[in-house]
């Protein structure tokens, strides 16, 4: 379930390996299978979305290079675990870590972005 977050600045939290928590103002964003080949954003670890990540338990999420950097440190995050800090959502699993994108302003550096499945039958992409 993709958080349905009034909050203009929603916060996502993880535990490191080390057992200290970190956590990181994010963009929401939701992505086919296909999106990231579609806009170039390449896949630097794990994978995109495949079928039965939203039916999880901890569905997966795809994260950029910078908020896994911010949130995990060196750490490889695919398989860790991470949560919003308000409201009643499930944690959510790191299956893939993305390219970074990055905003209209220079001074803004990269977006600090999760990616949620949007999992579409007729995408071939999606047939995991």
């Amino acid at each position: 379930s993709t958080p349905q977050l009034l909050d203009m600045r929603p916060t996502l939290e993880a535990a490191r390996a080390d057992g200290q928590h970190a956590s990181a103002v994010v963009r929401i964003n939701v992505a086919s299978p296909s999106f990231f080949d579609v806009m170039r954003i390449p896949i630097r670890e794990g994978r995109t979305f495949a079928r039965g990540d939203l039916a999880s338990a901890t569905p997966g999420v795809v994260l950029s290079a910078s908020l896994s950097h911010e949130l995990f440190g060196r750490t490889n995050p695919i398989g860790r675990e991470v949560r919003f800090t308000k409201g009643k959502y499930p944690s959510y699993r790191v299956v893939g870590v993305s390219g970074d994108v990055y905003g209209d302003r220079v001074a803004d550096g990269a977006l600090r972005s999760i990616y949620f499945p949007l999992l579409n039958d007729l995408d071939p992409a999606s047939t995991e």
